[in-house]
């Protein structure tokens, strides 16, 4: 995972080359403020997604507007820990809340590769 502002390009893969395809997704933003964290599942077109090698340029301020409507601080750090996939979600399961002990959230986690802050970002209002 990268962040569009550490890479050269958004439309090409930061490691291959290979052309970037913008898609909609379900991701779980997880939001840090002083010793508390949040999570939540937000969904945008944020992400834009090597088909070659597997890598995701995130737009930061697609996920920035979302950590703070969700009343994060300019001191807040946030970060997309991964996709929600809710077709792994067993159908005997789809109409419990997702998140606890009996039906974890089904997380495609992501690798932290690029940028100095290892994914995470400060909120900025």
């Amino acid at each position: 995972m990268y962040w569009n502002d550490d890479v050269d390009s958004s439309t090409n893969c930061p490691r291959c080359g290979a052309p970037l395809i913008k898609q909609f997704h379900s991701y779980l933003l997880i939001v840090k403020e002083e010793k508390n964290f949040e999570s939540f599942v937000t969904g945008n077109d944020g992400g834009s997604f090597c088909l070659s090698c597997l890598v995701v340029v995130l737009d930061k301020s697609k996920f920035e507007g979302v950590a703070i409507a969700g009343g994060a601080s300019s001191s807040s750090m946030f970060t997309v820990a991964g996709i929600v996939d809710f077709d792994a979600i067993p159908e005997d399961k789809r109409n419990i809340h997702i998140g606890k002990d009996d039906n974890p959230i089904p997380l495609v986690k992501f690798i932290n590769n690029g940028g100095s802050n290892k994914g995470r970002r400060k909120a900025t209002k």
